[in-house]
């Protein structure tokens, strides 16, 4: 009977062969071979790199964070405070 055992693969390992599954110069059953993997793996680290590679490239840097809660309500806060303050001035 063959063991169904879980192996734990690091990231350069997974890089490799979905880099190697992208380039298609050898055949999916030759690199999983090569890497002693099943196919499905090798084509789940090929369409996660296809669909997560490009946030290597992202610029972090010009990302806005959300507001959070608090700070809308503290920015809606000074809004109405200077509404109120202009109501008054206008309205003496």
């Amino acid at each position: 009977m063959s063991e169904n055992i879980k192996k734990n693969h690091d990231a350069e390992l997974k890089f490799k062969v979905a880099l190697a599954m992208m380039m298609g110069s050898k055949s999916v059953p030759e690199i999983c071979q090569e890497f002693d993997i099943v196919q499905s793996q090798a084509y789940a680290w090929k369409q996660n790199l296809e669909e997560r590679g490009c946030e290597i490239f992202a610029d972090k840097r010009k990302t806005k964070k959300e507001p959070t809660y608090e700070k809308l309500l503290s920015e809606l806060e000074q809004v109405r405070e200077e509404c109120n303050f202009l109501e008054r001035v206008l309205n003496h």
